[in-house]
């Protein structure tokens, strides 16, 4: 049952998205080129203008894309789980749990889909533009080879910052889906205004994550103080070079640790979230 939900509200959303990032795709280039022919300098005022605006649209337009996604995930949850769409929702043979992990599974789906878009667009207007070029590219990656042949050590703690960096976009967009799910589900447990409410749960929701976060950071942020101001006294004495690449290691140990413990708080805030929204689906659900 799981799988067909997953279908229903892969097209459901799709109906939304798909033409959004076709649309987003087609107008890449279409900027993209006006910016290239606007910035030359032999580019009269009116098509630098147009550059300009079109630099200007292409941002505005991805913005745009990341708040209309997350706008249609909420509406959509909202939609069919705390209005009266929700009756047909919840007379489906599949239990609350699999309702949730449907709506989550494709929700972040979509989001990861938007950050490859984005990156694909970013780096297609760059170069289109000629900001970046192959041969750039090529001459860092040269760059980067050297410096790990000449630093081993570097590449073990880039390998782990890096796929790090992959897990935190993934739990990241499971986590924040599940706060949007959760503050959405205590709201429909009042009578009235429950949007207000449910942006009340959301807003108290977030400031006590972020004081739990500066609270379990604090010991990393310390050390980094500590080892940074070693480092300053050390550079006194000893090979300048040496110390740069041995800071660069503490740094990124600490930035890792750092995105640990954010794993950590938000899996388990991600399964607190989970749990209080499956439970008020099944006994405290208020469908007006």
């Amino acid at each position: 049952m799981l799988r067909k939900l997953m279908k229903h509200e892969f097209k459901a959303l799709g109906r939304y998205f798909l033409p959004m990032f076709a649309f987003i795709l087609v107008l890449t280039p279409l900027f993209s080129i006006m910016m290239r022919f606007g910035f030359d300098s032999d580019a009269n005022g009116i098509i630098s203008i147009m550059a300009v605006l079109s630099m200007t649209s292409f941002i505005i337009m991805l913005f745009a894309m990341y708040i209309a996604v997350y706008i249609f995930i909420i509406l959509r949850f909202y939609r069919t789980t705390a209005t009266s769409e929700a009756y047909l929702t919840f007379t489906l043979p599949a239990k609350p749990s699999e309702i949730l992990c449907s709506k989550l599974i494709i929700a972040a789906i979509y989001q990861i889909i938007t950050v490859i878009i984005t990156i694909f667009s970013i780096f297609s207007t760059l170069f289109i533009v000629g900001i970046l070029k192959p041969v750039y590219i090529r001459d860092f990656f040269s760059m980067v080879g050297k410096v790990l042949d000449m630093y081993p050590e570097i590449c073990n703690v880039l390998r782990t910052s890096l796929i790090l960096f992959l897990l935190a976009m993934i739990i990241g967009a499971f986590a924040g889906t599940l706060q949007f799910y959760c503050s959405i589900m205590l709201g429909q447990l009042f009578n009235n205004h429950r949007i207000l409410i449910s942006i009340g749960m959301y807003i108290g929701i977030y400031i006590v994550m972020q004081m739990v976060s500066f609270i379990a950071t604090i010991p990393i942020t310390l050390s980094n103080i500590r080892s940074s101001v070693a480092v300053d006294d050390s550079t006194m004495i000893t090979e300048y070079t040496v110390d740069t690449v041995d800071q660069f290691i503490e740094t990124m140990t600490n930035m890792n640790s750092s995105l640990l413990v954010g794993f950590a708080i938000s899996i388990v805030f991600s399964i607190a979230f989970y749990i209080t929204t499956v439970m008020i689906m099944k006994k405290k659900l208020n469908v007006r």
